[in-house]
């Protein structure tokens, strides 16, 4: 059977549902991203920022909250003013995942957050640095047998991090995990050499993928991506059973459940933004992401 993990990521935030409010935004609005500058989440949040900062008609911030698998971003959204003003760009690891890997967190998925509306989703690839001697998935599986003290692994969340892990369980391998603040910084790993593989979202990767710098072994959908042809799935690698896709969603708080008419605004605009499918800077973010357009 088939494991398919839907990870979604998440633009997640706090608004009030107080009677008398004034307009909605009255003031700049706040995107936290939980990874550091250059991953996944923080390229397609800075594409789409200008362009909600246009339709909403204040300024879009973007600020970076690195660390803890979001979890300091998570908490740093949850406890801001509950005014619809803060708002967190994630993915869903946080959400779904987080509260399996630690008993206690400082913010509850179920109880403070909503998703609103879908962008896009893609698989997940597993890259490693062009001077390693190996071109195929079956030649890394020999090499990291081989190297068995020396084999590792960047993950910057816990999807990345499970998927190597299941990745270990199947290939029969002990790639040790090694943890990054982002996926940026987890394919810069990859090219120095500090580890031997990352599995991550695309985004990152598209430029060090183009220069040659590292190399693209394997994705994790059911068939090969249009946009790396060349690249096989992990089941033509000879890893069968393993598929996962990254969902990319904006969403709000629990607020957001509640029916009341002050939220219909905060509500309304981000989802008028993802629906607006044939917009050209959101077309232009999923091409640079490599998702799949709808």
């Amino acid at each position: 059977m088939s494991l398919r993990l839907a990870i979604g990521a998440a633009c997640l935030g706090l608004a009030t549902c107080v009677a008398a409010q004034p307009s909605y935004p009255n003031r700049p609005i706040r995107i936290v991203v939980g990874y550091s500058a250059g991953g996944g989440n923080d390229i397609v949040v800075r594409v789409v920022a200008p362009r909600m900062s246009e339709g909403l008609g204040q300024p879009v911030i973007v600020e970076n909250r690195p660390g803890a698998q979001s979890i300091i971003a998570c908490e740093y959204v949850a406890k801001a003013a509950p005014d619809g003003h803060t708002l967190l760009m994630g993915p869903s690891g946080p959400m779904t995942m987080n509260p399996a890997l630690y008993p206690k967190l400082p913010y509850s998925p179920l109880e403070d957050f909503a998703p609103i509306s879908m962008i896009g989703d893609f698989p997940l690839i597993l890259v490693v640095s062009a001077s390693l001697p190996v071109r195929t998935v079956k030649e890394l599986i020999a090499h990291a047998k081989a190297r068995p003290d020396q084999a590792n692994y960047a993950a910057s969340a816990a999807p990345f991090q499970l998927a190597s892990e299941l990745f270990n369980q199947k290939a029969g391998t002990k790639f040790a995990f090694i943890p990054y603040k982002g996926s940026g910084d987890s394919v810069a790993a990859v090219v120095s050499g500090q580890v031997t593989m990352t599995i991550m979202d695309p985004p990152p990767a598209i430029g060090p993928l183009k220069s040659g710098k590292v190399r693209g072994l394997a994705v994790t959908s059911a068939r090969r991506h249009p946009n790396w042809p060349q690249v096989p799935t992990l089941a033509e690698a000879g890893i069968p059973d393993f598929e996962i896709r990254l969902a990319v969603r904006i969403g709000g708080n629990r607020a957001y459940r509640l029916p009341d008419p002050t939220l219909d605004a905060r509500r309304q605009v981000p989802d008028d933004f993802c629906r607006r499918r044939g917009n050209d800077e959101l077309q232009h973010a999923r091409a640079r992401a490599r998702f799949p357009v709808w």
